[in-house]
């Protein structure tokens, strides 16, 4: 018998994403096993490498996890669970407002490649920028500004970054060489 954590999905919860966890590899191990190995690494912050006994080898969940973020599955899961759950506290399925804020963040002494300097707040470091739903959820969206990427607004450039079930960083929805200033 395998080890239950709380990260682990339930045989309901498993039902409603299945359908967007799709793969043609032959595995030993079960789909719902190696999405429980990823949700176990996103939750508790480990590496991958640390994956207790039980779970697939990290290798083969890495894969899978890579696999999906660059086809956009854990986006698509994403979009899914937000709509289910908007219906279910009878709004519409898509959101009509949304709310935009930015942060300047100082940078630290080794990540100097890529800084700009925010005047309004007298900051150098990088900007970011979230878009909100106003159901008070989690951020739909974040940006990242570039301040070295060429561009027509003084350099700066964005990267759109979904935040999901997986927190994993793949450009999405933004097109490259969209300005945010």
């Amino acid at each position: 018998m395998q080890q239950l954590y709380t990260s682990d999905l339930t045989a309901s919860q498993w039902q409603g994403i299945e359908k967007f966890i799709l793969s043609k590899r032959k595995s030993i191990w079960p789909l719902q096993r190696i999405v429980d190995a990823i949700f176990y690494v996103t939750k508790n912050g480990i590496v991958w490498r640390d994956l207790p006994k039980g779970f697939p080898a990290w290798q083969t969940v890495y894969w899978y996890f890579r696999k999906w973020a660059k086809d956009d599955t854990w986006l698509l899961l994403a979009n899914e669970l937000t709509m289910l759950h908007r219906l279910k506290v009878d709004k519409k399925p898509l959101p009509t407002v949304a709310i935009i804020d930015a942060q300047s963040v100082k940078n630290s002494s080794t990540a100097t490649e890529q800084i700009g300097f925010d005047g309004g707040k007298l900051i150098k470091g990088r900007k970011r920028f979230l878009i909100v739903d106003t159901m008070a959820g989690p951020p739909v969206r974040a940006f990242v500004v570039d301040p070295c990427a060429p561009g027509p607004c003084s350099g700066w450039q964005s990267r759109g970054v979904a935040l999901g079930a997986s927190q994993a960083s793949q450009p999405v929805a933004v097109r490259s060489g969209t300005n945010l200033c």
